[in-house]
């Protein structure tokens, strides 16, 4: 059956998976190297815990599921792709000015 959720199919049918992160504090950024070799970059302000975790707890992550995740043991943290793609698009819509319609 195919999803709905624009985002779930986005990564579904482009069979996108995390490949690597770089967190990189001092600019409040989290990038994200995607397996199609597209980057998403984030604010780290856009999620507290990790906003406000030290460097070193931060470079200590790993992939969950098969690539579509990203978990931080020491934070007990997870971010998944879809909400990764998620941010940055809602980011980029207000920058814009934009909205987001959504039909019912």
């Amino acid at each position: 059956m195919r999803s709905s959720d624009l985002f779930e199919r986005v990564i579904h049918e482009g069979n996108l998976k995390i490949k690597d992160i770089h967190i990189h504090k001092d600019a409040n950024s989290l990038v994200v190297i995607l397996s199609s070799g597209s980057v998403l970059a984030a604010s780290l302000s856009s999620f507290p815990s990790l906003n406000n975790a030290p460097e070193t707890v931060l470079n200590n992550w790993r992939l969950v599921g098969s690539g579509v995740g990203i978990h931080w043991e020491d934070l007990d943290e997870d971010l998944s792709l879809k909400g990764l793609i998620s941010e940055v698009v809602l980011r980029q819509l207000g920058a814009s000015g934009n909205s987001l319609k959504v039909a019912v």
